[in-house]
């Protein structure tokens, strides 16, 4: 008899055992697909806003509003639009620290982005309402908008795309071919520059000369993204002068869409400029 016991004591513990495991690998699976819900719930979510931020760029620019006027413009880390790191700023931005970083600092790190959502209770240095913020992991953030109702939030970076693209070519390699398409961009910025020298007829007066369109190319940082910012330009390849930075700039572009598999530039051999 206690030998039927133990038995069926030993067997009523195996079911036991089997029931428990069951129960944990339910309990395991209904975490798995309660974790894959709430990833497509926040991927349906992170699309939603992203179109909802290109519609509103879009519907920006349909209604005439400018995205490069200086209200609406891009100014990344300069919350307050003074040109300089003060205030809470310094603290905050994440892009390069202690550098200021207008055009070159990625929308995630943007405290004044495109078209943003204004705060009448903080004046930037126009003497308007600056840009509204929230916390994004513990670090403040302006925005563009939100969806109504909800804590999700976007910021636009909305500007113009025209011009020479200075981070052309291939950035990365130096100017030492007669036929590289380096050489050929080169040539196109220094011609670029001397015709702003010779626009009142008259060289040798204007606020930039030939060789300052070919130090864009000469002194450009030897990495895969080039020139990062528009205070990078000046201050290396144009000796620190606001002036001929203004000069050249509305012919410029640090960023462009550019696919290799379409676009491959063919340079043939130039005399020297």
């Amino acid at each position: 008899m206690s030998m039927r016991r133990g038995l069926a004591l030993l067997v009523v513990v195996g079911v036991l055992g089997v029931l428990v495991l069951l129960a944990v690998a339910f309990v395991t699976m209904a975490q798995l697909e309660r974790k894959a819900s709430q990833q497509r719930l926040h991927a349906t979510q992170a699309t939603l806003l992203a179109r909802s931020g290109l519609e509103d760029a879009l519907a920006r620019i349909s209604a005439g509003q400018d995205p490069s006027f200086s209200r609406n413009a891009y100014r990344g880390e300069d919350w307050d639009a003074s040109g300089t790191l003060n205030g809470f700023e310094p603290a905050v931005e994440t892009y390069r620290p202690g550098v200021l970083d207008t055009d070159a600092c990625p929308t995630a790190g943007a405290l004044r982005p495109s078209f943003f959502l204004a705060d009448p209770a903080s004046l930037g240095a126009d003497g308007l309402p600056a840009p509204r913020r929230i916390l994004v992991d513990g670090r403040e953030r302006g925005l563009s908008g939100s969806f109504s109702g909800s804590s999700l939030s976007y910021s636009l970076k909305v500007s113009p795309q025209g011009g020479f693209y200075v981070n052309g070519g291939d950035p990365a390699s130096p100017v030492t071919v007669t036929t590289d398409y380096n050489l050929v961009l080169r040539r196109m910025l220094g011609t670029l520059a001397e015709a702003i020298d010779r626009e009142d007829g008259t060289p040798g007066d204007g606020p930039v000369s030939a060789v300052d369109g070919l130090n864009l190319i000469d002194l450009r940082p030897r990495t895969t993204r080039g020139w990062e910012s528009w205070e990078q330009v000046r201050d290396i390849a144009l000796g620190g002068s606001r002036t001929r930075l203004d000069a050249l700039r509305p012919y410029l572009t640090l960023s462009a869409f550019v696919d290799k598999k379409v676009i491959a530039p063919n340079a043939l051999p130039l005399p020297p400029l």
